[in-house]
């Protein structure tokens, strides 16, 4: 799936601005990652930052329905790892023919001994 980069961008702000808050990014970073924006979009960062630097604050949220993406992708990823690390020890051939015997009406377990 393709993305416009402008609106991609805009789920990484919030991170982007808590560090430059934080004195942890400088301002001509931000300008870099910003700069595929729109004008409009670069300017509601602008206004944020500004108002970081004049009072400390400001809500970091510039958009806040938007998600950061690549944080989505990493933790899908993370789950899929550790999904796969759980799971690995099934054993998937008995568990299809359980199921088959199930769908079927049969038992693939070994009839019981009973005197």
């Amino acid at each position: 799936m393709l993305v416009d980069p402008g609106q991609e961008v805009r789920g990484r702000i919030p991170q982007l601005l808590e560090r430059f808050s934080e004195r942890r990014i400088a301002p001509a970073e931000i300008a870099e990652e910003i700069s595929v924006m729109t004008d409009d979009g670069q300017q509601g960062v602008r206004e944020v930052g500004r108002a970081i630097v004049a009072s400390a604050e400001g809500d970091v949220r510039v958009w806040p329905g938007w998600v950061d993406r690549v944080r989505v992708a990493d933790r899908l990823h993370e789950d899929a790892i550790e999904a796969r690390e759980h799971y690995g020890d099934i054993d998937y051939h008995h568990l299809t023919a359980v199921i088959r015997d199930i769908d079927t009406g049969t038992s693939a377990a070994k009839p019981s001994c009973r005197s």
